[in-house]
């Protein structure tokens, strides 16, 4: 419909409330339009009103229960309301619909290593490694996998001269490091320990958006 796209349009121009008004309008001319609720979830994320996010993510889902971008983007909510619980079931779905899913995958990694899932997180980081082909997903890997082996005290060398690599090359990722960087502070690890993740971390930091 006309509100459909011209909700499109408002969210490009950073109108939430307007896309939001759009995308409600839509929907009332049809409620089974799965992408309305699930764009709608989207404005409301960047309105940070997560509870509206989360019921209109679930609405895509009930809609389409094979909406692997909906699983992924519900989890994303959940992840910063540090529900990771279900988050990681969220993911883990995303994942299972669409295996090539990488941005679920690498969340999902984070999301093992903040739980202490160190070895899931290791196995996962070397199957998104050989599935990467570009630059920042394999930089995003290879930080993934030096915490997880760093948490477990097994030898990041190779992985470390690697992702150093990676680091001074040129490229733009959207993983945010926030989750760890919040879960970093609050942990009771050496100093050593936090010491070489902030490393990871900073490293990581210039490339990301």
């Amino acid at each position: 419909s006309g509100y459909f796209y011209r909700a499109f349009c408002f969210y490009e121009l950073k109108k939430y409330d307007e896309t939001i008004a759009d995308y409600t309008k839509a929907i009332e001319l049809d409620p089974k339009d799965t992408v309305a609720y699930y764009n709608r979830g989207i404005a409301y994320v960047d309105l940070k009103d997560y509870n509206r996010a989360i019921a209109d993510y679930t609405k895509t889902i009930e809609l389409d229960p094979k909406y692997a971008a909906a699983y992924y983007n519900r989890g994303l909510v959940y992840a910063d309301l540090k529900d990771y619980s279900r988050a990681i079931a969220d993911y883990t779905k995303a994942i299972e619909l669409d295996p090539s899913y990488l941005a679920a995958k690498l969340n999902l990694t984070e999301l093992l290593i903040i739980t202490g899932a160190y070895e899931e997180a290791e196995k996962l980081a070397g199957q998104i490694l050989t599935a990467a082909e570009q630059i920042k997903d394999k930089a995003v890997a290879h930080f993934l996998m030096a915490i997880s082996l760093r948490l477990m005290n097994k030898n990041t060398k190779q992985v470390d001269t690697a992702y150093n690599k990676l680091c001074q090359k040129d490229f733009v990722s959207t993983f945010s490091v926030n989750e760890i960087e919040d879960w970093l502070k609050g942990s009771d690890f050496s100093n050593e320990i936090k010491k070489y993740i902030r490393e990871k971390i900073e490293m990581l930091k210039k490339h990301c958006q």
